[in-house]
């Protein structure tokens, strides 16, 4: 009685070490974090930011939200044109200062929830298989204009890189 229990557990721990490795997966993937994105650029007008940036080179990028795009709402100063980059005397924590604004494979966006008179900064990361999220790109700023009856102003648009 005593073999047929040591017999029967031999056979059921041998069946399921061949399960296991006939249904093993090796793992090739990478550990490192992609690179961030590069080129982030954008162009203003009354009540929309478009941006674009450049492709990731990253060859595991998600498949359906690869980019993530950020933004975050800056304070203005005194003075037009200036603003606070950095939040009591700190630069902003990524992504916990961010909103994230939108996800996708593209490497542009058209951004209509902005509204006029504000400043905004925005960061783009990307993803990749594994979930690996890089670090943000640099971030890019620009002040909404106010265009309007009165105002000095009737259309237009203003571009701006990062480097």
């Amino acid at each position: 009685m005593n073999e047929g229990v040591t017999k029967r557990t031999l056979l059921v721990g041998a069946l399921v070490v061949l399960l296991a490795v006939g249904f093993c997966v090796p793992y090739f993937g990478d550990d490192i974090g992609p690179e961030p994105p590069t080129g982030l650029a954008l162009i203003v007008g009354v009540s929309w930011v478009d941006l674009e940036w450049n492709a990731s080179t990253e060859p595991d990028l998600a498949e359906t939200d690869g980019y993530r795009l950020y933004r975050r709402e800056l304070s203005r100063g005194v003075e037009l044109g200036t603003w606070d980059i950095l939040i009591d005397g700190l630069p902003p924590e990524f992504p916990g200062d961010y909103d994230l604004t939108a996800t996708g494979m593209g490497t542009w966006f058209h951004d209509m929830t902005v509204q006029p008179g504000k400043v905004y900064g925005y960061v783009i990361s990307v993803k990749d298989q594994t979930e690996s999220e890089s670090a943000p790109s640099v971030e890019i700023y620009t002040l909404v204009p106010v265009y309007g009856p009165g105002a000095g102003g009737g259309g237009g648009c203003f571009l701006s890189t990062a480097s």
